[in-house]
């Protein structure tokens, strides 16, 4: 039997790779003053993304100490 491990490269897509990269040198986020920090998130987090085709059927429930309750099946 052997001790030999076998390193395996991550496989991103581009752009969490082109994140990864951007992000691997500094200012780092936690170094960042608050306000710079949302403001970097946000910029980070405005882009379009690709949402996949669902089927999606929202149906009220009755019960509970509050009423009725929302649930997507």
């Amino acid at each position: 039997m052997s001790d030999a491990v076998t390193l395996v490269q991550p496989v991103l897509e581009p752009a969490a790779a082109a994140f990864a990269e951007v992000s691997a040198h500094p200012p780092y986020l936690f170094g960042l003053a608050p306000s710079d920090g949302r403001k970097a998130v946000d910029e980070v987090q405005s882009g379009e993304i690709e949402k996949p085709v669902i089927d999606e059927e929202r149906i009220t429930v009755s019960g509970g100490p509050t009423g009725t309750v929302r649930h997507a099946s």
